[in-house]
């Protein structure tokens, strides 16, 4: 797998990898520029660094007072989500579009300074670096509703700060949080018995695309899946990864069909209760994407659909009158 740097003369970066070239976000090209100007390897995951970032984890762990190492992965155990695919499934939560600024901006003083000294860089440049947007190509839509920003558990404080110090390290020592993403990849091939018995959440909250910014991911990972805003020529679907392109408030109601025509699988949020979903939609078929989080088990070419969800009337409305959510 080839990997090849170009920056244009307006100073946007592509990479070429996996056969196609790729222009940077701004958040992905934050990441390669820390990684040394490079997309990650599975080479640079020795015992080494893979040490390293347990031990880096841990403290800036501490520093946020937890008494050990908080949990990396979110997995089928702790997500009701992904417990859905009924095969082990695992994955990292960040925070979403813009949230882990947010984040940051709300946190204390005390908290910030005790980040940034366990990640030795200062708040400035934590300010800087968590300033990005998470999902590149978000839209007020999907903002409004996302799930991983709206539920219960993601307003819980515990929950929000869990995130912020993933998204710190991510941001500010991208090669060491894919080490100990590789390490904990690995270990759940290794106790499935084989990548085809579990499966890696690519993005749980986030829209970044990894299989970009760190091809050697998927050297080690189980079957990849996500849903993901980018369109299917920015994102296209590669070996040992499988997506499902999100419609939002954008997409006519002749962009979803055409799109499961040419053979993608389209995520749409019907404005429905749950286990309401239609099974036809445009004379498209439709597939429950409420019932499993496994997107291998959608074949090519159809909907998967989506009860709207939220925690609130107002959310769920909002939805609607956006357009984010159809009706059925």
């Amino acid at each position: 797998m080839s990997t090849v740097i170009d920056i244009t003369s307006v100073g946007r970066a592509s990479v070429d990898v996996h056969g196609h070239t790729y222009k940077l976000s701004p958040v992905e090209r934050r990441l390669i520029n820390k990684l040394g100007g490079a997309p990650w390897t599975i080479d640079q995951a020795t015992p080494e660094v893979v040490s390293e970032a347990w031990a880096v984890w841990t403290a800036l762990s501490r520093a946020a007072g937890y008494a050990s190492a908080s949990r990396w992965f979110t997995d089928h155990v702790t997500s009701p989500k992904l417990g859905k695919a009924g095969i082990p499934t695992v994955g990292v939560t960040l925070h979403a579009a813009r949230s882990a600024g947010d984040a940051w901006k709300a946190a204390d003083s005390d908290f910030r300074a005790k980040i940034a000294a366990a990640l030795n860089c200062t708040e400035t440049d934590l300010d800087t670096a968590l300033g990005v947007s998470f999902c590149p190509m978000a839209t007020m839509g999907c903002i409004a509703g996302c799930v991983t920003n709206c539920s219960y558990h993601a307003s819980l404080d515990q929950t929000q700060k869990t995130r912020l110090l993933r998204d710190a390290f991510f941001m500010m020592r991208p090669d060491l949080a894919l080490a100990l993403t590789a390490d904990q990849l690995r270990r759940t091939v290794a106790k499935a018995g084989g990548k085809d018995k579990a499966r890696w959440r690519v993005n749980i909250s986030d829209d970044i695309r990894w299989e970009v910014v760190a091809p050697g991911l998927l050297d080690v990972a189980p079957l990849g899946y996500t849903y993901t805003k980018w369109l299917p020529e920015e994102r296209p679907a590669i070996e040992g990864l499988s997506i499902v392109y999100s419609a939002n408030e954008r997409w006519t109601d002749t962009d979803i069909v055409d799109a499961c025509d040419a053979g993608h699988r389209v995520a749409v949020v019907f404005d429905v209760p749950k286990k309401k979903l239609p099974t036809e939609w445009n004379q498209t078929p439709v597939a429950d994407g409420d019932s499993t989080d496994d997107l291998y088990e959608h074949p090519a070419g159809v909907i998967v659909g989506l009860a709207v969800k939220g925690r609130t009337g107002e959310i769920k409305e909002a939805m609607a009158r956006t357009g984010f959510a159809r009706a059925a």
